[in-house]
C-alpha cells in the first residue's frame, strides 16, 4: 500500500504559533482563542470541509491514522539575511529561531474538527519544515492515512 494513498489537503496560509493561539482572561478565569486563531480556524474549516469532502468521505471514523504536515515557509521566515556578513550584530546562524512544532497542535485540532475524527485517533505523525519556492505562497500540506492498529500494539477489537 502507498504510504499516502490519499492526495494531500493543501491549505494556503500557516497556523499561528502556540504563543498566539489562546488568551487568558484572569478576571473572568477563562481562556479563549485569539482573533488570529479564530480567523485561521474559520478559514481552515471553510476551505477544507467543502474542497476536500471527497477525501473526508473516504475516512473511517473508527480507524487509527498517521498524519504528516509539510509546512512551506517564506524564505525570509526561515533564513537570516545577515548571516555570514562578518559584521558586528550579524546573525550567528543561517537559520532563524522559528520552529514548526508549536504550530502542530492547533492545526491538528482544526483538522480533527474538519474531518470529524477526534485527534485521539492520530497515532503517528510528523512534520517537515520547507522553504517555499519564489512564487509559492506560505502553505501547509497535510497527508493522512489509515494505519493498522497492530503497528501500535493495539489489540484487535472483538465486538459481541
Amino acid at each position: 500500500m502507498d504510504r499516502w494513498p490519499l492526495p494531500p489537503i493543501i491549505f494556503k496560509g500557516l497556523p499561528p504559533s502556540s504563543n498566539n493561539i489562546r488568551v487568558i482572561s484572569w478576571k473572568r478565569k477563562i481562556q479563549f482563542l485569539t482573533k488570529e486563531a479564530q480567523n485561521f480556524r474559520s478559514r481552515f474549516l471553510g476551505d477544507v470541509v467543502p474542497n476536500y469532502a471527497h477525501i473526508i468521505r473516504e475516512l473511517d471514523k473508527e480507524a487509527l491514522y498517521e498524519v504528516f504536515y509539510r509546512f512551506y515557509f517564506a524564505k525570509d521566515s526561515i533564513l537570516n539575511k545577515t548571516y555570514g556578513l562578518g559584521k558586528k550584530g550579524s546573525a550567528k546562524s543561517r537559520y532563524k529561531k522559528m520552529d514548526a512544532e508549536n504550530r502542530i497542535k492547533f492545526l491538528s485540532d482544526c483538522l480533527s474538527e474538519a474531518i470529524g475524527i477526534d485527534d485521539s485517533h492520530f497515532f503517528a505523525g510528523g512534520y517537515r519544515k520547507m522553504c517555499a519556492q519564489p512564487n509559492q505562497e506560505e502553505e501547509v500540506h497535510i497527508y493522512i492515512a489509515p494505519r493498522d492498529p497492530i503497528e501500535f500494539g493495539v489489540p484487535s477489537e472483538s465486538r459481541p
